[in-house]
């Protein structure tokens, strides 16, 4: 299953590259390569080492990717543990979970990952870009150095300019050195930047890592209430448009009945999905308990529905002879009073949950209700 898996991504990369028709292609879950490649190679494994040169371009994958391989034009690795010690005369771009590079690249390097370092001998003649949440360098850029790391370390030289465009974290070794100027995005200043730039600095504060996932939760929170306003909204439209009898027969039997109401929309919210899982333990019964998780499901969010125009119909009483408007109305108030009540931790959801239990009982009853008096009336 692993070679069939290697063979269909060295397929994809063939179809990906129409230019590559005549290179090296090696995909094996092992793959060791000790001789030179007088071509371009494009090599997949779950492990995979070149220790030799590659005298065109080279696109490594693999889930261990190690090349100490000097490289005469670009270099790409993608992976999950990288390490690349050997030159590389023109591009370098890699992508993996952790990341290790000590040695020369003559042209731009692009890299991203969880983990990065920048061992004491790399040597980067052109720019880089880099994403991560640790990197570390400690070698040498010739160019500008320009990304996103979440801690940052430098004990190393930058030529150019060093512009990180967000980090929580900003370290400056003993051996830090910027020629150019600094710019940097941080929650706190970071301390010996005057020390090791010698160009300008402009620093531009952010919000710290916690604070920025509250508000990104927030959102989040916020996003999903509309939604679920809109959406009971949306749904409710057409319910009371087609069904409007149904919502004041829940609502007679919910006050009638409250507890009666609220123990049957339990039973059925319990039972049910227990009735369908078995049901669906045999081939014939399959079927059927899908079909039973799909009503199951469906009448859930009538119950939602249902417990909305429960709450509007107390905010704003209406009667089956009111106005479509002020009958919509009434339900918009009780879906928006739901949505805010979701917001509150476990009450807010205790009483939504609750309410849609209660419709759920009171569908119910009215149910039974209509069947014995069509079985009076012989209709059944």
């Amino acid at each position: 299953m692993k070679r069939i898996t290697l063979f269909t991504a060295l397929f994809a990369l063939m179809l990906s590259a129409p230019s590559a028709f005549g290179a090296f292609f090696m995909a094996d879950e092992a793959v060791f390569l000790d001789q030179a490649i007088e071509e371009d190679a494009y090599v997949v494994g779950e492990s995979v080492s070149i220790s030799q040169a590659v005298q065109g371009d080279a696109l490594l994958m693999g889930a261990k990717v190690s090349t100490g391989a000097n490289v005469e034009q670009d270099l790409t690795i993608a992976g999950g543990d990288v390490s690349a010690k050997g030159s590389v005369e023109d591009d370098l771009r890699v992508a993996g979970a952790s990341v290790t590079l000590d040695g020369e690249v003559g042209g731009d390097t692009m890299v991203a990952g969880g983990t990065v370092e920048f061992g004491e001998s790399s040597l980067l003649q052109g720019d880089l870009f880099f994403a991560g949440g640790e990197v570390s360098l400690n070698g040498t850029v010739k160019g500008n150095a320009k990304g996103v790391g979440e801690n940052f370390y430098l004990n190393g030289t930058i030529e150019g300019d060093l512009s990180l465009m967000g980090s929580q974290k900003i370290f400056f070794g003993p051996k830090a050195s910027v020629l150019g100027n600094l710019s940097y995005r941080s929650p706190a200043v970071a301390e010996r930047a005057d020390e090791v730039t010698q160009g300008q600095i402009s620093y531009k504060p952010i919000e710290p890592k916690a604070a920025q996932e509250k508000k990104f939760a927030a959102f989040i929170v916020a996003g999903f209430s509309i939604y679920q306003l809109l959406s009971m909204l949306f749904f409710g439209l057409f319910m009371l448009w087609l069904y409007r009898y149904l919502g004041f027969q829940v609502s007679a039997h919910v006050h009638a009945a409250p507890l009666k109401s609220l123990g049957i929309g339990l039973l059925f919210a319990i039972a049910t999905p227990i009735a369908a899982i078995l049901a669906m333990l045999s081939i014939i019964g399959l079927p059927l308990g899908m079909v039973m998780l799909v009503l199951w499901g469906i009448t859930l969010y009538m119950g939602k529905i249902l417990a909305a125009f429960l709450i509007g119909s107390k905010l704003l009483p209406i009667q089956h002879s009111s106005p479509f408007g002020r009958l919509y109305l009434s339900f918009a108030l009780g879906a928006l009073v739901y949505c805010i009540l979701s917001l509150i931790p476990f009450l807010g959801g205790l009483a939504n949950g609750i309410l849609a239990l209660m419709a759920i009982g009171g569908i119910a009853l009215f149910k039974g209700e209509l069947m014995v008096a069509m079985r009076k009336k012989k209709m059944l």
